[in-house]
């Protein structure tokens, strides 16, 4: 989980490890185009890989073995 951020700030959001992200830009852009967003996000416990997409966890964790 990394904070990828949105118009209003802080964006938590399940993403790769090793993806960059940019909250600083987005505030930016946000900025440059007059744009505002809700304040407001998921409380994201954890994340999961599923099916090749990173995404939060809604029930138990999965257990490889």
């Amino acid at each position: 989980m990394k904070n990828v951020g949105n118009c209003c700030g802080y964006f938590p959001a399940c993403v790769n490890k090793d993806g960059p992200v940019d909250p600083d830009a987005v505030r930016a852009q946000c900025e440059r185009n007059g744009m505002s967003s809700v304040c407001g996000w998921k409380d994201i416990q954890a994340c999961d890989c599923v099916q090749g997409r990173c995404q939060a966890v809604d029930g138990p964790l999965r257990v490889g073995r």
